[in-house]
């Protein structure tokens, strides 16, 4: 761009660089920007942050023959625990806001990007847990809140293939998000483990689904009867 449109703040300056040190930092940095919380996940630039974090995790994971053990030594050296318990915390507060977008509630005004980010940042870290349930097992209460957020995913992408025409990018990313998520609960009904913990995971999942589908909570009954 011609100046004066080439103009950048300091505060994007700061932005770019804070970003920029989580791919600079490998691991270590993707392990703290994933362990600080979702408590802000609803801000554009922390969903960013949490990709990238999730994107150097991923790559770590199929670019080193030995990326799950440098990520558990990473994780004890920083002096944290079950990184799968923070990402399904993480998902829950971005399903949250990507659900309150499809209320039958007058929503938040958010701009096409904003909420295709959301979806991509659900399907982000829905990926990344999936790929870490055989290193790090999760509790029967994880496993309830992890199905929940993809049964509220997959009520979005019905409701967005509705709202918006093929050539959005929302209703891109929400066709996505669907197939994802049908995915995503056979990969739970069938674990690819046949760890003792793991047995019990087609009957949490079951369970967490029908009593899930009887709380609508603002939205059409019929996306959650589907």
């Amino acid at each position: 761009l011609q100046s004066p449109l080439n103009y950048i703040t300091n505060d994007e300056v700061e932005d770019l660089r804070r970003l920029s040190d989580i791919a600079k930092h490998g691991i270590a940095g993707a392990l703290h920007a994933i362990v600080k919380g979702p408590h802000a996940s609803s801000a554009f630039q922390s969903r960013l942050a949490l990709r990238i974090a999730i994107a150097t995790l991923t790559s770590t994971l199929d670019k080193q023959t030995n990326g799950e053990q440098q990520i558990m030594d990473a994780l004890w050296a920083e002096g944290y625990n079950g990184l799968s318990t923070y990402l399904v915390d993480h998902l829950w507060e971005s399903t949250t806001v990507l659900y309150s977008v499809f209320s039958l509630n007058v929503p938040e005004k958010r701009t096409p990007a904003d909420i295709s980010s959301l979806f991509h940042t659900c399907l982000d870290i829905l990926h990344l847990i999936l790929r870490l349930t055989t290193i790090y097992p999760l509790t029967s209460r994880y496993i309830t809140s992890l199905t929940c957020s993809i049964a509220d995913i997959f009520v979005c992408s019905d409701s967005a293939d509705m709202a918006y025409t093929k050539e959005s990018s929302i209703y891109e990313a929400a066709h996505i998000g669907r197939q994802t998520c049908i995915d995503a609960i056979g990969f739970l009904l069938e674990p690819p483990n046949t760890s003792q913990s793991a047995k019990w995971n087609p009957s949490i999942v079951l369970r967490a689904l029908l009593i899930h589908a009887k709380q609508a909570r603002d939205h059409d009954v019929a996306h959650f009867i589907a």
